[in-house]
């Protein structure tokens, strides 16, 4: 995984792809402010297929600091920039975005983190999009270690 955008004209050549993080779509920035960036993405000498760290541990996805609307925005400009680009897969790992705050009902978790899911997956598809989910370990997050 390759953290800089920069970076990528480094592997041009050794590698048929690259992962990039959400995080180098600059989510929340306004469409004009994006565009420069957008141009040198796509102009890059290796394609992005895929991208990880959906979402920052600062917007929270469970608990009472839920803030759905700028979720929901969010989501939306960072899928569509991810099918502008022709990305194929987004990683959903983000522990710290949906680790549960202690004292909150694992219940109503597992309630937010569908309603999230379905959230991504109906904008996914609208660009064709595979959202993988990561299990992480009990060590990075509370919630969702395990597909069994």
């Amino acid at each position: 995984m390759l953290r800089m955008p920069e970076r990528v004209p480094l592997v041009a050549g050794v590698y048929d792809y690259v992962e990039l993080t959400v995080a180098s779509l600059a989510p929340l920035e306004g469409d004009e402010a994006f565009a420069p960036r957008l141009k040198m993405l796509q102009e890059l000498p290796v394609p992005i297929r895929a991208l990880n760290v959906f979402i920052p541990r600062e917007i929270k996805l469970v608990g009472e600091a839920v803030d759905h609307a700028l979720v929901e925005r969010y989501v939306k400009s960072a899928i569509r920039r991810a099918g502008a680009l022709g990305v194929e897969c987004i990683v959903f790992g983000s522990g710290g975005a949906r680790a549960v705050p202690e004292g909150f009902p694992r219940e109503k978790a597992w309630e937010q983190l569908v309603e999230f899911l379905r959230l991504c997956a109906g904008f996914a598809q609208e660009y064709g999009i595979l959202l993988a989910i990561e299990p992480l370990n009990k060590g990075e997050c509370n919630i969702l270690n395990t597909y069994l």
